[in-house]
């Protein structure tokens, strides 16, 4: 090819930026500049390294519909790793990161039962889990999480689907032995119609802790809670095939992945004789009780998580033979939980068990967003805004926080606070769900109608069944003197609330 001709001379000037283009993704590639972003970022505040979770990467990793309730339980660990302290990463899929409540998530109960068994020897439990994860997500969640220099893994070896299970968990074992990192695999409670897929699952942890020494081992759930415990079966506290539904059910999986931390330290027996399992569920109503006071678990958010948790039984067992009788129970329970909420919790029920609850666990940032959300519902604004700022002082980055922060400060009339809230959130996250509706009701309340539609218009382009943000837009729409329009999001508003 001759380099004078005009035709080559034009051909190279349209290759020449894409080989430069080319060139340059090579070059970030090679670098970590590009490619799909990872499950850690660092973020430096007030003269600190913090690590945060990437919100894309729930985006890039889940395809759960809703990428909010799929996203890990809010993270923001310090770089350094405290004096003296053990770090854990849980890993796992919907039931470790407490779907459809994550505010009480196993990394949250695992390390309230740890201080309250062992105080003298401190942990910080940082929870990785995410909603539909599979074993593909977890290793590469794994990947990222030896920057943290955890001392322990632990995996909570749902069943998400993958074709390659075994690879990626021996990938995550072979990069925590690496930096001597133990490893502990908790098999969950399974249905009573186990699949063959859900055994092979079940097969491989104890599989790969034989080959992998002491390092490595293995708590079996199920084992627990149906074979030889029996309580799961008869307590009503417990949902039979999702024990992770309730707040009791979740206190005994965290009770179980303790007993294995703590076998695996050294710090405890490792024994599982039927005198044992009699033993750990005669002693577990005390458990329950103690979770409760320390995770700062009241009425209102117990009947929150049972009518969550029915919502999802329905789904699942509608058809089921007999579920109709089960299912009058589940919602009388629901509504008796409702009337003992409005019934037995007041203002100074709230500010005692805050209290307690600051005693035993003062560095756990919900212990301080739920007081911030419940007394801000009762109107006790100022003791609110206090709550809710010892939560942001460990936990700045928190959505639902924040979101909850600026509801209440617009219901208080000080739209600044909440938009400085708003504003926040959108530095750490611009896509995080709910943010264009929050900023749309501040935009309402200062009466800045034109930014309202559009913020709405934005929020309903992801949220098009949201029925009563499509009414509002139709009223700002009127207001706006846009009658077309506003009857077209009513119309859309009236179909939405019909589906």
């Amino acid at each position: 090819m001759r380099l004078d001709r005009p035709t080559t001379k034009i051909a190279l000037a349209i290759l020449a930026p894409l080989v430069l283009f080319l060139a340059l993704g090579g070059v970030l590639r090679l670098t970590g500049l590009s490619g799909p972003p990872r499950l850690l970022q660092k973020i430096h505040h007030k003269g600190e390294t913090f690590f945060t979770t990437h919100p894309d990467f729930v985006r890039t990793h889940s395809d759960h519909e809703s990428q909010s309730s799929s996203a890990p339980p809010p993270v923001w660990v310090a770089a350094d790793k405290p004096e003296g302290a053990r770090r854990v990463v849980i890993l796992g899929g919907s039931a470790a990161a407490g779907s459809p409540l994550t505010d009480y998530h196993l990394g949250r109960l695992v390390a309230a039962r740890w201080r309250a068994q062992f105080p003298s020897e401190p942990v910080e439990v940082v929870n990785l889990s995410m909603a539909a994860a599979n074993s593909r997500a977890w290793r590469e969640s794994a990947r990222d999480a030896m920057a943290l220099d955890p001392d322990m893994v632990v995996l909570y070896a749902e069943d998400n689907g993958s074709s390659d299970r075994e690879a990626d968990f021996r990938d995550i074992v072979r990069r925590a032995l690496a930096r001597e990192s133990k490893v502990l695999f908790v098999l969950p409670a399974t249905s009573r119609r186990s699949e063959p897929d859900e055994n092979i699952l079940r097969a491989l942890p104890p599989k790969i802790a034989s080959d992998s020494g002491p390092a490595v081992a293995v708590v079996d759930a199920d084992r627990w809670m149906r074979g030889e415990g029996g309580a799961l079966q008869t307590d009503d506290a417990f949902f039979p095939d999702s024990p992770a539904l309730t707040f009791a059910g979740r206190v005994a999986l965290a009770a179980l992945t303790v007993d294995g931390m703590a076998a695996l330290w050294g710090l405890a027996p490792s024994d599982g004789n039927p005198e044992a399992f009699a033993a750990w569920w005669q002693k577990f109503p005390a458990a329950e009780a103690e979770a409760r006071r320390d995770t700062f678990f009241t009425g209102y958010d117990e009947h929150d998580m049972w009518s969550l948790a029915l919502a999802e039984w329905k789904s699942a067992n509608s058809a089921s033979p007999g579920s109709a009788g089960r299912l009058a129970a589940l919602e009388d329970k629901v509504h008796d939980f409702r009337r003992r909420a409005v019934l037995g919790w007041d203002t100074t029920d709230l500010v005692v068990a805050y209290e307690r609850a600051q005693l035993q666990n003062p560095r756990d940032p919900l212990t301080h967003f739920t007081a911030g959300r419940l007394l801000g519902l009762r109107g006790e604004g100022e003791r609110a805004v206090e709550a809710f700022q010892r939560g942001f002082a460990l936990q700045p980055n928190n959505t639902a926080a924040l979101l909850n922060y600026a509801a209440m400060q617009i219901t208080r009339g000080d739209t600044a606070s909440a938009r400085a809230a708003l504003d926040e959130l959108q530095k750490y996250d611009p896509q995080a769900e709910g943010l264009p509706k929050m900023q749309a009701a501040v935009a309402m309340r200062e009466a800045e109608l034109p930014e309202a539609a559009s913020l709405l218009q934005k929020h309903l382009a992801l949220n098009p069944g949201d029925s009563g943000s499509w009414l509002t837009l139709s009223e700002i729409q009127l207001k706006l003197g846009d009658s077309v329009a506003s009857e077209a999001s009513r119309q859309k508003g009236e179909k939405a609330a019909a589906q």
